[in-house]
């Protein structure tokens, strides 16, 4: 996990650092020193992509996820706000897999979070929420999921990040792809556009 954090946010780093030489003083303008009522309400949306790690790629056959998500954030002060996010994502199987039944596992979050923000324009992000899993022709099942991201707002335009997930299983399987007690791990990389809803004085 340690290389896996490094790597994300050295990945965050390099697109922040290069987007804010390019255009230092919009995105200082863009900043979370603006207050709450300044930044107002936004909603992003965006495609995903998703790459399970561990025994969920492993053992469960699906090799990459696709889907999309609408995220609302609610500034609560100058560096905090808080979101609330909704998505869709299917994931397939290798059409090389040797895996009898080819079926789309289906993942459907809802998660709620508190995002820090930065002056330049980085946020931490820890979420936590519910996931509804389906895969074809089985019957599908709601677990609980937790999840943290990295991301970067260029000009509160472009929301770029990527995070670490999990669907934790207590005693349980996920749908049919994990075995009792394993939880199903991916990492993340959205990219939204963002919809400001703030008041122009």
């Amino acid at each position: 996990m340690k290389r896996i954090t490094i790597l994300l946010t050295g990945l965050v780093l390099t697109i922040g650092l290069s987007a804010s030489a390019q255009d230092a003083k919009t995105s200082t303008s863009s900043s979370s020193s603006q207050s709450p009522s300044q930044r107002g309400l936004t909603l992003s949306v965006g495609p995903e992509f998703v790459v399970p790690i561990g025994t969920f790629r492993s053992e469960s056959h699906y090799k990459f996820g696709i889907g999309g998500s609408a995220k609302l954030v609610l500034p609560l002060s100058t560096n905090f706000d808080g979101s609330i996010s909704a998505g869709y994502i299917g994931f397939a199987q290798s059409k090389f897999d040797s895996a009898v039944n080819k079926n789309t596992f289906i993942t459907i979050p809802f998660k709620a979070g508190i995002r820090y923000r930065t002056n330049g324009g980085f946020y931490a992000e820890p979420q936590v929420g519910y996931t509804q899993t389906k895969i074809s022709n089985q019957e599908g099942s709601g677990q609980f999921t937790y999840a943290f991201g990295l991301g970067y707002l260029l000009n509160n335009i472009i929301d770029l990040s990527v995070r670490y997930e999990a669907i934790a299983a207590k005693d349980q399987t996920i749908g049919g792809i994990t075995e009792k007690g394993i939880s199903a791990k991916m990492l993340g990389l959205r990219l939204a556009y963002n919809f400001n809803f703030a008041k122009v004085k």
